[in-house]
């Protein structure tokens, strides 16, 4: 976390984008955000940022937001990759998906797999599996990171064992390094090296009111 962190700041150095960061954190147990919120508020208002960036965890998401905007905030909030997710659009404590209208998070293609360019390498597999999904649970409103989680986790380990030499698990444990794959949450390349393995793949995507994600910009490239 803290080396992405430093590579958007040097990436923002790079290309003439002045980058505050703050240190403050937060953890998923917290039921109160305000005093989180009120240092954000703060710090916005003595630099005037174009955009605000949060890393925030999904259950947080709506009411960081919304307790930012009762506090005087106007600019755009970047979520990060828990923001393209169920919670952050619909009711915790009784929020509304209105809360974030037009704010941006950054996610895989399966949060609206309707919307993704037709150039994403896996979109057609990721559109059939989210069309069974829905078809078995139609009170969904749309896929999440979590539901890509259960759909890689499952083709990744089937491609391992269709693809070693040897049906053991060494030989899984072999073939799962040498994977190139596209899924609902990114590109999957493994090695001897790399163990993380999941390597660009997400977008920009913008909330809507009526709890829908727009495509906004294409990070299939990013690493």
């Amino acid at each position: 976390h803290q080396e992405g962190l430093q590579l958007m700041v040097t990436l923002c150095a790079e290309n003439g984008i002045n980058f505050t960061k703050m240190n403050d954190s937060w953890g998923l147990g917290e039921a109160d955000v305000t005093p989180i919120c009120n240092l954000i508020a703060a710090k916005a208002a003595e630099v005037k940022p174009d955009m605000l960036i949060v890393s925030s965890n999904p259950v947080h998401v709506n009411i960081i937001a919304k307790t930012l905007r009762g506090l005087g905030v106007t600019a755009p909030i970047m979520g990060g990759g828990a923001s393209t997710h169920p919670l952050a659009m619909f009711a915790p404590a009784g929020n509304d998906p209105a809360n974030v209208a037009g704010d941006y998070g950054v996610g895989p293609c399966i949060v609206a797999i309707e919307n993704c360019p037709d150039h994403y390498p896996a979109k057609q597999d990721v559109q059939r599996f989210v069309d069974g999904w829905k078809a078995m649970f139609p009170d969904e409103a749309f896929g999440s990171v979590h539901l890509a989680f259960a759909y890689d986790c499952l083709n990744l380990a089937k491609n391992a064992v269709e693809s070693a030499a040897e049906q053991t698990a060494e030989g899984w444990a072999e073939a799962m390094k040498s994977i190139d794959w596209w899924g609902a949450g990114g590109h999957f390349r493994y090695s001897e090296t790399d163990r993380i393995g999941n390597h660009g793949g997400f977008f920009v995507w913008q909330f809507q009111p009526d709890a829908t994600f727009k495509w906004i910009m294409d990070g299939t490239g990013m690493e």
